[in-house]
């Protein structure tokens, strides 16, 4: 069975990250998915009928924009009706591989979702600066790394892209190991 990123958008996912933007600011709000080719959000933002907002979709180290403008408001339930090309700009070099693995940044509760050969990101309740060099200890091995983005998340929670410069041969194996697995359950499906 294949499946097409439309079939994807059309319920909330794990491991697809949708934004909405105004004019690429985040706005607070949530994706909903869609209904007759049009997207669904909700936010407690002003928003108006002729707005332009993108929905910025993350998924596989690419980020796709679609840009939409706000066709009706009921209550706070938008509809968004796309407005043309997609854009497609690739975020990194590097593919990462999605994962769910808790792991302790600095002495603190953290989960991995996803990781690559020089970078993880992890979702957190603590709070970082941008530049921070911290330590991440996952399954007893330690690794050191710079925080070289946040995002805000749902709550309180932030995500934090880690880039990791000096690579120790245990993460290049993890890493490794993580693709096999990952891979695998592609084919699986």
């Amino acid at each position: 069975m294949k499946l097409k990123l439309i079939d994807l958008l059309k319920d909330e996912i794990a491991g697809i990250y949708v934004d909405i933007l105004r004019a690429d600011n985040r706005i607070a709000g949530i994706y909903q998915g869609m209904k007759e080719g049009k997207f669904l959000i909700r936010t407690a933002e002003e928003v108006n009928e002729g707005d332009r907002l993108d929905i910025k979709v993350s998924i596989g180290g690419w980020n796709l924009v679609f840009p939409c403008t706000v066709e009706k408001i009921e209550e706070n339930l938008i509809t968004l009706k796309p407005l043309g090309k997609v854009k497609i700009r690739e975020k990194r070099k590097e593919k990462r591989v999605p994962i769910l693995e808790k792991c302790v940044v600095d002495g603190k509760k953290g989960l991995m979702l996803d990781v690559s050969y020089h970078g993880t990101r992890i979702l957190t309740l603590a709070d970082y600066n941008i530049g921070d060099v911290i330590v991440v200890e996952v399954n007893g091995d330690v690794i050191r790394g710079t925080i070289m983005w946040m995002k805000l998340e749902e709550v309180d929670l932030k995500s934090i892209g880690v880039l990791i410069e000096d690579v120790p041969q245990w993460w290049e194996n993890y890493v490794k190991e993580k693709l096999v697995k990952s891979v695998d359950v592609l084919r699986r499906m």
